[in-house]
């Protein structure tokens, strides 16, 4: 399997894990008390944005590195701020290790696809390496 290969099927198993934890959300959301389901639907919606997202990445990894880089700086900062209130928070240890484990993924899947690489980036770098020289 080459790299790119790698990096899709990476993105892929992110996305299903993104799509059914926003699946099963809609129950957390529906059994939440009323000052709740709010905060309960931003966080379903939340997975639901990151599934598709990740998805667009498995099927064109060479997106723009300005996504790659909002995703992985998401899910790190979510891993330091899950793992600031371990000692205090209910379910920070459950975030810490999948928004770590999908850091991890990301960064992977990041220098495997390599989209700095790819066609349309190599039009935007190509100017400013020339400008820099």
């Amino acid at each position: 399997m080459n790299a790119l290969r790698t990096a899709r099927a990476l993105l892929s198993l992110a996305a299903l894990a993104a799509a059914a934890a926003a699946i099963s959300a809609a129950p957390v959301v529906q059994a939440a008390p009323p000052e709740w389901q709010f905060v309960e639907a931003w966080r379903a919606i939340g997975f639901a944005t990151f599934a598709a997202l990740f998805a667009v990445l498995a099927a064109r990894p060479g997106t723009g590195v300005g996504v790659w880089v909002v995703l992985i700086a998401n899910k790190a900062a979510l891993t330091v701020s899950a793992a600031t209130w371990l000692a205090t928070a209910e379910g920070a240890g459950t975030a810490a290790a999948w928004d770590g484990a999908l850091t991890v993924l990301l960064v992977a899947s990041f220098l495997l696809a390599a989209p700095w690489r790819s066609e349309p980036m190599a039009a935007v770098v190509a100017p400013l390496q020339a400008v820099a020289a």
